[in-house]
């Protein structure tokens, strides 16, 4: 069976729902089967905008052709969805402030 993940993301300032699996154009079908699903260049994936994601309708509509892996989607970080470079960001300025209140 094929394997998909789904990954919390920020693409262009929004959360999104990012789809990764290997190119198999029976998974592209019926991605692009989906509602809201669009395609990005710059992070070469499939994706949905969080809001309107519907893991259930996702998940039945490729029951039996596609293993879904969804455990990151269980993640609650303050964190998640974050790019690691955005996550050093936080915790630099964390403990920029830190180190300006210990001053």
């Amino acid at each position: 069976m094929k394997n998909l993940r789904q990954i919390p993301y920020i693409h262009r300032q929004q959360k999104i729902i990012k789809v990764a699996f290997a190119y198999d154009l029976e998974l592209i079908e019926l991605i692009k089967s989906q509602k809201s699903d669009r395609w990005s260049q710059s992070i070469q994936s499939w994706y949905f905008p969080k809001k309107d994601f519907q893991l259930n309708r996702f998940y039945q509509s490729l029951k039996g052709k596609a293993f879904i892996d969804y455990s990151q989607l269980q993640k609650t970080s303050s964190t998640s969805g974050l790019r690691v470079s955005e996550v050093m960001n936080l915790k630099n300025k964390k403990f920029d402030n830190q180190y300006v209140k210990n001053k």
